[in-house]
Formats: structure tokens, sequence, C-alpha cells
């Protein structure tokens, strides 16, 4: 586990969620291809140096990666029980906390539907062409261990001209 250091300042939050603010590729995590990752690395190593320069705690890029990280899952989190609170039958106020101006920030730079349950984002466990494939495959191995078998009920009717032996391999 990394050392923990003192939380970050009000300043750095808002210059972290300015950043952001005018990175919105970057803040989602969009950034993945090899030309993005390069970017991603230098866009955290110049986040992270105007941050420590402000005063307040010194952290590294990856303790800086950790505070995005965590402060978008407070974020989610809240919307989340702000959500269900509304929804909640019975009546009367909502009693959910409102959400914070930092908390409403990072939702708008996450963009719609962040925080929000993801109905539609089931995937079948096998999808379609692989399910043909997964089907295909076993029906060939069916196909080719009852041809073996029939060869070799052949080859033995063959060798000693009678059904006795065969009925033997049916029986095991």
């Amino acid at each position: 586990m990394a050392p923990t250091t003192p939380a970050a300042t009000q300043a750095q939050l808002d210059a972290l969620l300015n950043f952001m603010e005018g990175n919105r590729d970057f803040a989602c995590g969009l950034l993945r291809s090899a030309d993005g990752r390069m970017r991603s690395k230098r866009l955290w190593e110049d986040l992270c140096k105007s941050l420590n320069a402000l005063g307040g705690c010194t952290k590294s890029i990856e303790q800086w990666q950790r505070v995005w990280a965590d402060r978008k899952h407070l974020a989610k989190k809240a919307a989340g029980a702000a959500r269900r609170s509304a929804s909640t039958t019975g009546g009367g106020p909502s009693d959910a906390p409102n959400l914070s101006s930092v908390e409403l920030r990072i939702l708008a730079i996450m963009g719609d539907g962040f925080g929000e349950p993801q109905t539609e984002a089931r995937v079948p466990a096998f999808p379609l062409l692989f399910r043909h494939r997964l089907f295909n495959s076993t029906m060939t191995t069916i196909l080719s261990d009852y041809k073996i078998t029939a060869a070799l009920i052949d080859c033995i009717q063959e060798t000693y001209g009678d059904n006795a032996h065969t009925n033997d391999l049916f029986n095991l």
C-alpha cells in the first residue's frame, strides 16, 4: 500500500477539475491508442507538476491518478444514492443529500449517463458469431467421434464376421 499524503487543497481540486474540463477525453480515459497512451502520460506529468506547484500537498502521478479515480467514484456513488432516493415510493421529499459542486462538475465532465444504471450494456455471454462457432465445433467433434466409432464397428464386424462382438461395444 502506498504511503498516505495529506489531502489535496481546494485550490488543487479546482485546478484538477479545470484541467479535466479542458481535456474531457483524457478525463474519461478515452486515450487508449498507442499515441493516446503517450499523450495521456504527458498530460498526467504536466498535471502533476502544476498541481504540486500550487502548494498544499505534493503527490506523485499515481497518487494524483488515485485522487481523480476516488473523486469520480464518490461522485458516481452520490449520484446513484440521489437517484435511488428520488425514485423511492411513499411520497414526501427526497432524503438524499444534495450533490456538492465538485460532484456536479465531475458528473458534467464525465458526460451523460455517468452514474446511471447501465440497463442496455448487457452483453450476451456468447456472442452470436461465437455461438455458431461453438455449435459447429461441437457438432464437428461429435460427427468425427461418430465416424471413428462407426469405422471401428465396421472393422470389428469384418474381422469377426458377426455382430456378437459389436453388441458388446454398446453395453459398456
